[in-house]
């Protein structure tokens, strides 16, 4: 990674550290989202029902913003439970560059140094969704996102 991406990263974690709800989390899910985005409205209900499960396996979810006005985003943001980036449109498309995310919602699960843990981790849930109840899909969720974090560790 380059140093700006590497700088911006420390940003963005430092700030998420400051959340005391995260400095205990296994893996944090970067959600990309918009309160303009149809398939968003349909997505980020499903995740709003199992977050509280999440959270009881440590995983957490920060938004991270897509709306391009800040009253638009503030009144998004206020919907879920989950805490958001600041309206910063810098650190907003930088997150979108750093992680790739071309379209939305996207749902990006990464370890507290910013890895990548699972990229497609929308996907991930609709698929688990369909077969488990909410708390399973958090446990199942939490065994793959742990399985990525126990790889990780070991290719370095």
């Amino acid at each position: 990674m380059t140093n700006s991406i590497v700088r911006i990263l420390n940003i963005i974690i430092h700030e998420l550290i400051m959340f005391e709800r995260y400095t205990n989390s296994n893996a944090i899910g970067l959600l990309f989202s918009a309160s303009y985005c149809k398939w968003c409205r349909q997505f980020v209900p499903i995740l709003q029902d199992i977050y509280p499960e999440l959270q009881n396996v440590s995983i957490e979810i920060l938004l991270v913003g897509s709306d391009e006005r800040k009253e638009m985003f503030e009144t998004y943001r206020n919907q879920w439970q989950w805490p958001s980036t600041d309206f910063d449109d810098n650190q907003m498309s930088s997150l979108r560059d750093i992680y790739d995310v071309s379209t939305i919602p996207a749902l990006i699960f990464v370890d507290k140094n910013g890895n990548i843990l699972d990229g497609s981790g929308r996907n991930t849930i609709e698929q688990l969704i369909r077969t488990y109840d909410p708390e399973e899909v958090a446990h199942q969720l939490a065994n793959r996102l742990s399985d990525a974090i126990y790889n990780s560790d070991d290719s370095e």
